[in-house]
């Protein structure tokens, strides 16, 4: 439809513009199609349908047309389309909003099966979390030695300072 559409008349060339004549087209062909979905819809069958074709319409693209609407023996019911349209939705009841789960052997299993694993995982954490202390507090007396030894070395440092007096300071190395 763009190609025709661009072919035949003129317009200008910038993307916005490119970006709205799509946008107007694909609202306008949605809009034929809900038209004869709307017109399929007052029939009870398809070549009651057929029969009735607006003149404006020939019988192949409303055979075509009517093809999308109703695949004959389809027993659908809305629960169904509702699925297929918008996808499974966990506690959601089609028109009623979220709604309390109802428990049966297959959640009860995986609910039990979840729980396990989130055992198992806690399990695994508590262990995780231990070394890591046990390492903190490796850590932290190494760190208290190292600061123990250089105060010492710092004392012992000044007691050779004072010690030594000016003896130190003459001595070219």
């Amino acid at each position: 439809m763009f190609k025709i559409t661009t072919s035949k008349f003129v317009h200008d060339e910038r993307e916005h513009v490119k970006l709205a004549l799509i946008k107007q087209i694909n609202s306008q062909y949605r809009n034929r199609r809900y038209n004869f979905h709307k017109l399929f819809l007052k029939y009870e069958t398809k070549e009651a349908a057929l029969l009735n074709c607006p003149e404006h319409v020939k019988k192949t693209k409303m055979k075509d047309l009517l093809s999308k609407y109703k695949d004959e023996g389809s027993n659908k019911t809305e629960d169904d389309l509702c699925v297929e349209v918008v996808g499974h939705v966990p506690r959601y009841v089609c028109g009623l909003g979220p709604q309390k789960p109802r428990l049966s052997a297959k959640n009860i299993v995986e609910i039990e099966e979840a729980r396990k694993k989130a055992e198992q995982c806690a399990a695994k954490l508590e262990v995780q979390v231990k070394a890591q202390q046990e390492l903190m507090e490796k850590f932290d007396n190494q760190q208290r030695e190292t600061n123990n030894l250089l105060q010492a070395l710092a004392i012992q440092l000044q007691m050779a300072k004072q010690g030594n007096g000016d003896a130190s300071t003459s001595t070219n190395w």
